[in-house]
């Protein structure tokens, strides 16, 4: 029927491949591009840090309390664990239709009553969804002539929030600086003199080192909060912390103490081309584009290079390059693949008219496809790029049957 009203009306049959290849390359031009598909896998982790602990104590303490209270979970397939020296990783595995975002919130609520009954030097439980899209997607390493901890505070305070503000940006990492820090280095034997030991000195700190709110005075109809100031603020108010003794008698810290400004102890070092950088590690949100998220970021690192000209900018690693050179090989091979179709096919038919109507056939079919994809917010990826890439000698079959129902027809 449909072959028949072509051959009857041909100029309606002529507009509407038109107005498919129009459309067609329209989508095209705006689809959004990435390397895979949307995946929500159904599997949740739990870690929970607890500092120099060994791993026994880490399985016996924390791992095995959590498993316990994870083990009634709804939808639950398989659960992994793995303690190691200071942390313990939980793997909970649903199957495949559940509900991730709701998943996890069951998680955390099971996980609650257990939190009370862990190590007071324990951290609190993270529940984390086990995403694809939690990768960098770019890394940019910034260096120049001054000093490491110069450049690690410039990056830190005026850069990452340029990168923080571009569209579809979740987090933002440094990494390879150097942070100051209050080094409290104890002398044990002045602290076995005076009775005291290292616990008593840190439970001290962390009861000293706190700001607490005091209520409010009311005077007249004025009413005023009023707040307890304890923090440090220099390395003196540390150095003159009073220590009672079991005498009643008090001495300083400083008496049992070395207090000095220090930098923390460096766990990475991030060198591009012999100079050593500073390292800004970008993660997308999870439901923005790659690409997108990309040629913004690439603009703000064109930005800050001509606001920071003493600066030097080098992007080592961006997932949209991986996507786009990915892309581009597959679509070179469908390409490849359909002019090797359409020449054999021109060798058994030795038309030229027949050809060129199986030629004109294949990019109509692919680009109303494009049209139907920008539709549905489908991305341009691996996946659909190689189901489109099977699909066109399928459009060939079909295309010959058509030229046979329509030859008959005529």
């Amino acid at each position: 029927m449909l072959s028949s009203l072509a051959i009857r009306r041909p100029v309606a049959a002529a507009m509407l491949t038109v107005m498919v290849v129009v459309v067609g390359l329209a989508a095209l031009i705006q689809i959004p591009q990435d390397l895979l598909p949307k995946i929500e896998l159904p599997v949740g982790v739990v870690a929970i840090t607890y500092r120099n602990a060994s791993p026994e104590e880490v399985e016996n303490m924390i791992t095995k309390p959590v498993e316990q209270a994870l083990a009634s979970l709804e939808n639950l397939d398989t659960m992994q664990s793995l303690s190691m020296q200071g942390i313990s990783l939980i793997m909970v595995q649903f199957k495949m239709d559940t509900d991730m975002a709701f998943a996890a919130l069951d998680m955390r609520e099971a996980i609650g009553p257990v939190s009370a009954f862990l190590p007071d030097e324990a951290g609190d439980p993270m529940v984390l969804k086990l995403d694809m899209n939690a990768m960098p997607i770019l890394q940019v390493y910034v260096y120049g002539d001054m000093p490491l901890a110069r450049l690690h505070q410039e990056v830190e305070d005026n850069l990452v929030t340029y990168f923080e503000r571009s569209t579809g940006v979740a987090s933002v990492e440094v990494m390879g600086g150097i942070q100051e820090e209050i080094a409290v280095s104890l002398n044990p034997e002045k602290l076995t003199g005076y009775g005291l030991s290292l616990a008593h000195i840190s439970q001290l700190l962390s009861a000293e080192n706190i700001n607490l709110p005091s209520g409010n005075v009311s005077r007249g109809t004025t009413e005023m909060i009023v707040r307890t100031i304890g923090q440090f603020g220099s390395v003196d108010d540390i150095k003159n912390l009073p220590i009672l003794l079991a005498d009643r008698s008090i001495i300083r810290l400083d008496d049992v103490a070395t207090v000095s400004r220090d930098y923390r102890e460096r766990r990475s070092v991030t060198r591009v081309d012999g100079n050593t950088a500073i390292g800004i590690m970008v993660t997308k949100q999870s439901d923005a584009n790659t690409v997108k998220v990309s040629d913004g970021l690439r603009k703000v690192t064109a930005d800050m290079q001509e606001r920071y000209p003493e600066l030097d900018f080098v992007v080592g690693f961006d997932q949209a390059d991986y996507i786009r050179s990915s892309i581009m090989t597959v679509t070179q091979a469908a390409v490849l693949g359909g002019i090797l179709a359409i020449f054999v096919v021109f060798l058994f038919l030795r038309n030229f008219k027949t050809t060129l109507i199986i030629t004109i056939s294949i990019p109509t079919s692919l680009l109303a496809t494009f049209a139907l994809m920008y539709w549905q917010n489908i991305t341009l990826n691996l996946v659909t790029l190689c189901a489109l890439t099977l699909a066109v000698g399928l459009l060939i079959d079909n295309s010959i049957v058509v030229l046979e129902n329509i030859f008959r027809t005529r």
